[in-house]
């Protein structure tokens, strides 16, 4: 059988049961699981390794392009839950604000298509700002650096028209580097 024939049978025979199915290197591997059977054909001599991206990465100092400060100074791997603090120059003093959220770097077992990222989100009261952002995004390696791209919602307590309570956007996360 081809190697292209022989791909497309495991690919409809994973669709068809809904089995996991994980390729390596192109052609050199194809491997289907179906609960707790196994099969696996042309052993893969060359393993692929993606560069590992796990919750702990984000306990660090971040910058976004605004100039605003992300500390992340704790990580519990059992529930994903992070604390820490933010700092922004943009609509307030600048003081260190409460940051709390979630970080999830998914099953380590599931098969890996593409990339591997984890998924993020946090949260900040601006406290008598009358406002709180929430972030929900991506923490990722680009290229030799991890970076934290995610949307933003702002909502504020004032606001002079009721479609006007909330605000939305983008933030880049650079680790700030010591």
């Amino acid at each position: 059988m081809s190697i292209a024939r022989h791909s497309i049978v495991v690919v409809l025979l994973a669709l068809l049961t809904g089995s996991a199915l994980a390729a390596c290197d192109g052609n050199q591997q194809s491997h289907l699981t179906s609960g707790k059977d196994e099969v696996q054909t042309n052993e893969c001599r060359k393993e692929k390794k993606l560069p590992d991206v796990g919750g702990e990465m984000v306990i660090s100092q971040w910058e976004n392009e605004l100039g605003s400060t992300m500390n992340i100074t704790d990580y519990d791997p059992e529930t994903g839950a992070v604390t820490g603090t933010y700092a922004s120059p943009s609509g307030t003093a600048g003081e260190a604000f409460p940051l709390t959220g979630w970080a999830n770097p998914g099953p380590a077992k599931i098969p890996i298509f593409g990339s591997r990222v984890v998924a993020v989100s946090f949260s900040v009261n601006w406290g008598q700002y009358g406002s709180i952002t929430s972030w929900n995004g991506i923490l990722a390696r680009q290229g030799t650096q991890l970076q934290i791209t995610a949307t933003w919602l702002l909502t504020r307590a004032q606001s002079d028209y009721i479609w006007d309570h909330t605000l939305t956007g983008q933030d880049r996360f650079t680790e700030i580097q010591e």
